[in-house]
């Protein structure tokens, strides 16, 4: 991804092949991981259909873990996917959703192991909803 971008046709394949070990593990944080990766890489092509049913993915996997980081992260995925197709009041219910779970807190040492801070990303984005 740093070298090629996120698009990167070996990025795809990357985490294709971890989706597939992932399958084996039963881990649902390891799959979470991975398929919010592979959701990023569908958003960068502009495959913004199949980066939704990943995003949807995401969100049924976090509820059933009931975990709140994966929870505000694919609230996160999901309202960034609508606000680019447009979607605004859907793009704003999922926004405003990870915002109301987002605990500055618990969730702070996110930004550096994901590169951004799901809380500053859903204000950010939630502001262009309005």
């Amino acid at each position: 991804m740093a070298t090629k971008g996120a698009g990167a046709s070996e990025v795809g394949q990357t985490y294709m092949r971890a989706w597939q070990l992932c399958q084996h593990l039963e881990d649902p944080y390891q799959l979470f991981s991975v398929l919010h990766g592979l959701l990023y890489y569908y958003n960068a092509r502009g495959e913004q259909q199949r980066a939704l049913a990943l995003g949807e993915q995401l969100l049924t996997l976090a509820q059933q873990a009931q975990h709140s980081r994966m929870l505000v992260a694919a609230h996160m995925a999901l309202g960034r996917i609508w606000f680019h197709l447009g979607v605004i009041a859907s793009a704003h219910t999922h926004l405003t959703q990870g915002i109301s779970l987002y605990d500055t807190h618990h969730h702070r040492g996110v930004g550096f192991l994901h590169g951004q801070d799901s809380g500053v990303v859903c204000r950010s984005y939630a502001a262009w909803t309005l």
